[in-house]
């Protein structure tokens, strides 16, 4: 791809060779001749002497060994913009429709479908939708435009899917809650006759399990990012723009609120509400509602200042009570 062509697709000033062929992205230590790189942290410095990048991205003009530069207010922006240029992500799923296939549903224009996959009657598929191989749509699924659905997943009966939506392989969405009461001794099943919104925009990470609800909706609000390994419960309701992060699991009924960050295998009990902007790092259990915009840590969890000051404080009462110093 010629440096012209990307520098007028990411916004960015060039100075170089206009006709300069890039094949490539790498690392700033690694690229060679062919490849496109960006300085964005001044850890890097140093390499800026010793790149052998093709071209390199700057957010102002310095001295380089790169043979050519593309001047951007943001340079790693503008690696992610270039990254879609080069990306075959999309291009791995099926352009059209493979045999064998079933075909039960509404199928709109410009489908992909990958062998042994499968839509069940009263779905419904919405134009340029990518649906890999080895993949179930239940009855009465709508799965909005460009969507693009990875080999493997399972999307159980009267899910609805958003614009724009990717879920990963191996996805389960839909399948019942983990609901019981327990009378004389035994565990007696709630039906799960909800079901499972998901709104534009989302992204879904491999092996993540989203549970439909119980008598209402389970919901992940538009432009939320959920990691791999994530479990999600009945009725859950997760609002817009929220980071999800590996191996979280959140009991049922819980209720997410927008912008919320939550780091890796934190866990959150049911029905307990988490505010706007709250941020609870990685391992913490969260047993009570977290108010907004706060940061939360630790087993139970607790306002972060307030957790770090108590321990310090035991840590300190320990080396007195022990008799040591330091």
């Amino acid at each position: 791809m010629k440096l012209s062509l990307i520098a007028e697709e990411v916004g960015g000033r060039l100075k170089g060779d206009r006709n300069y062929e890039i094949k490539g992205i790498s690392g700033i230590k690694e690229a060679n001749l062919s490849d496109i790189t960006f300085y964005g942290d001044k850890r890097y410095k140093k390499y800026l002497r010793y790149t052998n990048a093709g071209c390199i991205i700057l957010s102002q003009f310095q001295e380089t060994t790169a043979k050519n530069i593309i001047i951007h207010p943001d340079p790693f922006l503008a690696i992610i913009n270039i990254a879609y240029l080069f990306s075959h992500s999309e291009k791995r799923l099926p352009q059209n429709i493979e045999d064998p296939v079933v075909l039960r549903g509404k199928i709109g224009e410009n489908i992909g479908i990958g062998p042994f996959s499968t839509v069940e009657e009263n779905a419904d598929i919405g134009d340029n939708v990518r649906i890999g191989a080895n993949v179930y749509i239940g009855k009465g699924v709508k799965i909005r435009e460009n969507t693009l659905i990875y080999p493997g997943v399972k999307i159980l009966e009267g899910t609805e899917i958003g614009n724009g939506v990717i879920i990963h392989s191996g996805v389960v969405i839909g399948s019942d809650g983990f609901g019981y009461i327990n009378r004389d001794d035994k565990h007696i099943k709630i039906p799960q006759i909800g079901k499972v919104i998901i709104e534009d925009e989302v992204e879904i990470g491999s092996n993540t399990t989203i549970d439909r609800g119980t008598f209402g909706d389970t919901i992940i609000g538009k432009g939320t990012k959920i990691d791999n390994l994530v479990q999600i419960g009945h009725n859950v309701k997760i609002g817009k723009n929220c980071i999800i992060i590996a191996q979280t699991g959140i009991g049922g009924s819980a209720e997410i609120g927008d912008n919320v960050i939550i780091a890796g295998q934190v866990g959150i009990v049911d029905h307990i509400k988490i505010g706007d902007g709250a941020k609870i790092t990685a391992k913490s259990a969260v047993t009570k509602s977290v108010p907004p915009y706060a940061v939360y840590s630790g087993i139970p969890a607790r306002e972060r200042q307030k957790l770090l000051k108590a321990l310090a404080f035991l840590f300190k009462s320990s080396k007195k009570g022990s008799g040591i110093d330091n």
